[in-house]
């Protein structure tokens, strides 16, 4: 079961920049896998509690695990456990559930199907600003926030033959992207669909921390293509360069149910495709891939509670 987002890609904090990079973006769909469960009908109420656990290694560069005491997920009142397992940890109150996986830190909150949405903020630089905030004000590192995107999700209907339908804008998503002194870090984001009244329907954060190894590895190839004859001489290990993107941290992603490993990159696009698959390169010029983009083994599905 999948939830799509259609039509759609601050308290202030001692030491928060004072701008903010804003994007807007349209036609993007963002498909969640279900984790988090029982997003139609009612759900019986769970008991007990759980500790959230981390499991993520000591490093330097802080990341944000979120939490749902953190959160201003409107999850609703009767919360309790629903599940507590090695991979997935989920906690649900009358509105929704919160999930969290506590092997990598990734986390998602969503309304269920019957649950009362919005109203939503409808302005982009007024969500983006209140999202930002919000997300510094739970503990996401403000220095590395670098720009907010923002999606849009419309709708509308027409009888047939009475032309195209004209859409409704109906909610936002606003999305934080991350770079470390400079660099990207494409694969964290913290996203959120705030109300009016400052209430989140719909989160979800992967910020994980990072290697300063990793960041000291990216500044000092970014700062070797500086130079010309440096940069002449990296190109020429790669095959034929139909785009680049430069110089970036990745990281493994929700799917890898381990602590996140940090990767550097020189990524770019092969051939003459416009459309072609990004490949990643290390320091040296040798390609190779991400955890994520590597045939896994299957993992068993979680579960989903039944409707009573």
């Amino acid at each position: 079961m999948a939830t799509n987002l259609r039509d759609s890609d601050v308290t202030e904090r001692k030491g928060a920049p004072m701008s903010l990079k804003i994007n807007t973006a349209t036609s993007v769909t963002i498909a969640v896998a279900m984790v988090l469960g029982g997003c139609s009908g009612t759900v019986a109420e769970p008991t007990g509690t759980v500790e959230q656990k981390q499991t993520l290694a000591p490093i330097t560069v802080p990341g944000h695990v979120h939490s749902l005491s953190q959160s201003a997920f409107r999850i609703g009142a009767n919360v309790g456990v629903e599940v507590n397992l090695p991979t997935l940890q989920r906690w649900r109150g009358d509105n929704g559930a919160f999930a969290l996986d506590p092997t990598n830190g990734w986390t998602m909150a969503l309304l269920d199907a019957n649950t009362p949405r919005g109203p939503y903020i409808l302005d982009a630089n007024d969500q983006a600003l209140r999202v930002n905030s919000y997300f510094v004000s739970a503990g996401v590192p403000a220095e590395q926030i670098s720009d907010v995107a923002t999606t849009f999700h419309a709708e509308g209907s027409a009888q047939m033959g009475n032309g195209a339908p004209s859409p409704a804008l109906e909610s936002l998503n606003s999305i934080l992207r991350r770079s470390i002194s400079g660099i990207p870090v494409p694969d964290s984001y913290a996203w959120a669909k705030m109300t009016t009244s400052g209430q989140v329907d719909m989160e979800s954060v992967f910020w994980p921390p990072i290697d300063s190894s990793v960041v000291a590895s990216a500044l000092a190839l970014a700062q070797s293509l500086n130079d010309a004859t440096s940069q002449a001489a990296f190109m020429a290990k790669l095959p034929r360069v139909y785009k680049t993107a430069g110089v970036v941290i990745h990281h493994s992603d929700l799917s890898i149910h381990s602590a996140p490993t940090a990767f550097v990159s020189f990524d770019a696009t092969i051939g003459s495709e416009a459309t072609a698959a990004m490949h990643h390169f290390d320091p040296a010029g040798q390609e190779f891939r991400l955890p994520q983009e590597l045939t896994a083994a299957p993992q068993p599905p979680r579960p989903v509670p039944a409707n009573p």
